[in-house]
């Protein structure tokens, strides 16, 4: 029969140590061998059976077997080896040169590896400098370092250690401390004007205090606008039709000081005939002079331009008189007459067609301008918009005009004199177009707007909970009609307008710092649907930022932690797994 040993011992036992006996008890004679065993290593008394050293040991694990006879039984002895510390800890991925606020907690974690296996579970951290104990402090068992209060100077230099239990590995840590609340950010303009294009333009804000950075964000923007939080470059990504397109933008620094600045887009205007090509109906029975057309330019959104100048190819039987198209002479009534009008406007020129015909009957709809204004939340494919009255023989074309945009035309048609949305996406959310009426001996036409809006969109703010280190606060919601912001009734004597979504103190600022810091709902609210949201703001007064040490961090966990960038705490997030430790052995035991 065999018995199986198991054991643990020190690497450094001396040649002489005695590592196993046998305890066998029997009046019988017994004799004691070794059986594949290293003989450089272990011998046996044979008489007793107390296995000794010859010499040091060198591996991680033994095993040899111990033969008793006359009985016959075999032990086989299995030794684990239990590493000695032999090496001193090392620094791992030291940062030369730290960059931190005067009102920053979290420093920098410490990291540091053992070659000696066992001692990296046992390493502690340590700040040997007692005069910047007061300032300073280290987590022994993390190795993470806090700013324990504000420290008058701009550089320290942090003599730092770690420990295995013997050995002590020292260093040092440079730290350079800037004070970020000296100056609050400021930008270049209160109001910014961009012409539209794809690449918007740049805000810039500066800032006084030595090495402090700038982040820009946007408020109530439209989608499809964006802003290089570093650069303030905002760019374009969809087109937009042209119309007062105004939002905001701020500017924060590493104390989150904030200020805002307005941007307000200019699309330039070009002057637009309302059609393509006029056509006018005339009739024997007219008299001569005869106002035929009211000639205007407009805007894109069809507004009318002033000081507008025309001109017309034909002087023989036409002329212009404030803006008027005046027929002066009869024309060949079995004739259909083209004609070309200028338009004229700044430096801008533009060009129309107008058709004149002879008909006994004039042909019209009931109006020369339509309008509609369809929810999007009720539209869906072949949706129905209106019925046109009109005779038989008759029939119903759409054509585009010059404020036509994106050929949005597609998304309507003509079914029975009934007009409809075809299907999505829609094309733009403003589509002019005209309906031309005609049969056989006669033609008209009349404008129409479609407007596609979102009335009873539900107001949204900017972020679900502020926080704000200074007294400039304000909020901002977006929501298709007007809001009105309130603030919750206890509101610590804050008041808010109700329009800007800026909030003041009522009362002195300095009575409000006995606090922490105070917490309060805001409400933004719809004033036409009553629909509402609300957000949760933080008003901190306390400089230095709040930050919770891990209780316990593992030596190799198996999910990372994360922490700040060492070159720059509390502002960037990285990914440390502690499996990054280097040992150049490794053994398994069998316990």
């Amino acid at each position: 029969t065999s018995h199986i040993y198991y054991q643990t011992i020190s690497e450094i036992l001396s040649p002489g140590s005695v590592i196993f006996q046998s305890n066998i008890s029997t009046t019988e004679n017994l004799q004691y061998s070794l059986q594949d065993y290293n003989p450089n290593v272990f011998s046996i008394d044979s008489n007793i059976g107390q296995v000794t050293l010859v010499n040091y040991l060198s591996d991680r694990f033994y095993s040899f077997k111990i033969h008793v006879s006359p009985i016959n039984k075999i032990f086989i002895i299995k030794l684990n080896i239990l590493d000695y510390n032999n090496h001193r800890p090392i620094f791992f991925n030291l940062p030369l040169n730290l960059t931190i606020s005067s009102d920053d907690t979290f420093v920098t974690k410490l990291s540091a590896y053992d070659l000696d296996l066992y001692d990296n579970e046992n390493l502690k951290y340590y700040i040997f400098d007692k005069d910047q104990e007061n300032f300073f402090s280290i987590n022994e068992k993390t190795g993470i370092i806090t700013q324990q209060a504000f420290l008058n100077q701009t550089f320290s230099k942090l003599k730092i250690a770690v420990s295995d239990g013997l050995y002590l590995t020292t260093n040092y840590l440079s730290i350079t401390i800037y004070d970020y609340w000296k100056h609050s950010p400021k930008f270049s303009s209160n109001k910014y004007l961009f012409q539209y294009n794809k690449i918007l333009g740049q805000i810039s804000a500066y800032d006084l205090d030595q090495n402090d950075r700038i982040i820009y964000k946007l408020y109530l923007e439209p989608d499809g606008i964006k802003i290089d939080p570093y650069s303030g470059l905002i760019t374009i990504h969809k087109d937009f039709f042209p119309q007062t397109i105004e939002f905001f933008a701020s500017a924060s620094d590493y104390a989150q000081q904030i200020v805002y600045t307005k941007i307000q887009i200019i699309f330039p205007i070009q002057p637009k005939f309302t059609s393509n090509l006029y056509f006018i109906s005339l009739n024997s029975s007219m008299k001569i002079p005869l106002e035929i057309l009211h000639l205007e330019l407009v805007d894109s959104l069809n507004q009318p331009l002033l000081l507008t100048k025309f001109k017309i190819d034909q002087t023989n039987f036409f002329e212009i008189n404030q803006n008027k198209i005046i027929l002066k002479k009869q024309l060949y009534p079995l004739k259909i007459y083209y004609f070309n009008i200028y338009g004229y406007w700044k430096n801008y020129t533009c060009q129309t067609s107008i058709q004149i015909m002879y008909v006994d009957k004039i042909l019209k709809l009931n109006k020369n301008f339509y309008e509609y204004s369809i929810e999007k939340n009720f539209l869906k494919n072949n949706y129905f918009i209106s019925k046109f009255k009109i005779k038989k023989n008759s029939i119903l074309i759409i054509t585009s005009t010059p404020l036509t945009r994106n050929n949005c035309i597609e998304n309507f048609y003509f079914k029975q004199n009934k007009l409809f949305f075809k299907n999505y996406p829609i094309l733009s959310d403003i589509c002019f177009f005209e309906i031309q009426l005609s049969n056989e001996k006669s033609i008209s036409s009349s404008q129409i707007k479609i407007l596609f809006i979102n009335s009873n969109i539900q107001p949204k703010f900017s972020s679900n909970i502020y926080y704000f280190y200074t007294n400039n606060i304000r909020v901002f919601a977006k929501s298709s009609n007007p809001i009105r912001y309130k603030l919750q009734t206890n509101s610590y004597g804050l008041i808010i307008n109700q329009t800007s979504g800026i909030i003041l103190f009522h009362y002195d600022l300095y009575r409000m710092k006995t606090f922490h810091q105070i917490q309060l709902i805001v409400y933004a609210i719809d004033e036409k649907t009553y629909l509402n949201d609300t957000a949760l703001i933080y008003i901190i007064f306390n400089k230095q930022k709040s930050f919770s040490i891990p209780k316990e961090i593992s030596l190799c966990p198996n999910t990372p932690i994360s922490i700040s960038d060492q070159t720059l705490p509390g502002k960037k997030s990285l990914s440390y797994n502690n499996n990054f430790f280097f040992y150049y052995s490794t053994t398994t035991l069998i316990r």
